[in-house]
């Protein structure tokens, strides 16, 4: 299943930041975060499906993707794997959004040349900060931090 929105209520401020592809298993998170960074004005691809996420990648060429790494079928790593190896996709950046937050999983992270890493459950805010970070060319490297 995947999707392309906007917020689609009133007072949107329309389609401004770029568009952004959420690969993640949860439905509800997915929910979440594409009604939630709609409102910041980004257009919002969705994706739960990681045997189709780089179909839909390189169909949608997204300017960022946020990537779950615990995945049924293909995990979040074999994902990045092919999109980091694939010319259409290898220059799109990727924050890594995961429950795993051990040091292993930052430094392979960061191999993978992830843009970004935040650990679940995080807030909201901790998130479009980076998402503004890694869009406005200042990339944050994945530290790996906790929300409360």
């Amino acid at each position: 299943m995947e999707g392309v929105s906007c917020c689609g209520e009133e007072g949107c401020p329309g389609v401004t930041g770029g568009k952004i592809m959420i690969i993640e298993d949860n439905q509800v998170i997915v929910e979440l975060l594409e009604r939630r960074i709609s409102r910041q004005g980004y257009s919002v691809v969705t994706c739960l499906d990681s045997e189709a996420a780089l179909r839909v990648c390189r169909e949608e060429k997204p300017d960022l993707v946020i990537l779950d790494i615990l995945m049924p079928g293909k995990s979040g790593w074999e994902i990045m794997e092919d999109l980091k190896s694939n010319p259409d996709t290898a220059s799109i950046p990727i924050i890594v959004s995961t429950v795993k937050n051990r040091p292993e999983d930052v430094e392979k992270a960061r191999e993978l040349q992830a843009a970004d890493y935040i650990a679940k459950p995080y807030v909201f805010s901790d998130l479009l900060e980076r998402i503004e970070r890694v869009l406005g060319g200042r990339k944050a490297g994945p530290e790996g931090t906790q929300g409360p």
